[in-house]
């Protein structure tokens, strides 16, 4: 049989007493106070963590400017030269031609005639066939400062080659700024 717990009002708050066994009963009030836990202050404070400004700058790192630049390719030489750029479609020298027109549409499709061209510097080109249905673009590739801009009327163009180099464009309708479809070269020499 189980005796119910009588607890009985006292000045003293310590303890109380069970009316069955005359025995103390500890109260909330022996428990430790939350005052006697480690206050927050004894953990090391986030300023003994080592500061950002220990970690090496970004000021360290090699400038852009330690790479070689474009320019450091070698020029573009003669048809015997030894600075051949291979550019598609012109992968060879044996594919360019001496001449100083290129057709395209109409009978030659959706090529140009021929693609693969080379001229002497200070020499012109003229583009022949239907611009609105095949719009010269010069390529990103190639030595830089190609001649060739975008011409998207009319039926002809000339384009003079002041410096020597490898000038690729393409119809920005059948062909790509990679040399794939419908794209030529224009080899410059001196």
């Amino acid at each position: 049989m189980v005796l119910p717990l009588i607890v009985a009002c006292s000045s003293d708050p310590a303890t109380t007493t069970d009316a069955g066994a005359g025995a103390d009963v500890v109260t909330a009030t022996d428990v430790p106070a939350a005052t006697d836990v480690p206050a927050a202050t004894d953990v090391p404070a986030a300023t003994d963590v080592p500061a950002a400004t220990d970690v090496p700058a970004v000021t360290d790192v090699p400038a852009a400017t330690d790479v070689p630049a474009a320019t450091d390719v070698p020029a573009a030489t003669d048809a015997g030269g030894s600075a051949f750029m291979a550019l598609a479609p012109c992968d060879m020298e044996s594919m360019y031609m001496d001449g100083t027109a290129v057709a395209f549409g109409g009978a030659n499709g959706n090529t140009y005639s021929p693609n693969c061209l080379r001229v002497r510097a200070g020499g012109t080109v003229t583009f022949t066939g239907s611009f609105a249905g095949h719009p010269l673009e010069p390529s990103v590739r190639g030595t830089s400062g190609n001649p060739i801009t975008l011409v998207n009327t009319g039926s002809s163009t000339t384009v003079t080659f002041p410096n020597v180099g490898f000038f690729p464009y393409f119809c920005s309708f059948h062909g790509n700024t990679n040399g794939t479809g419908m794209s030529g070269v224009i080899q410059v020499v001196p």
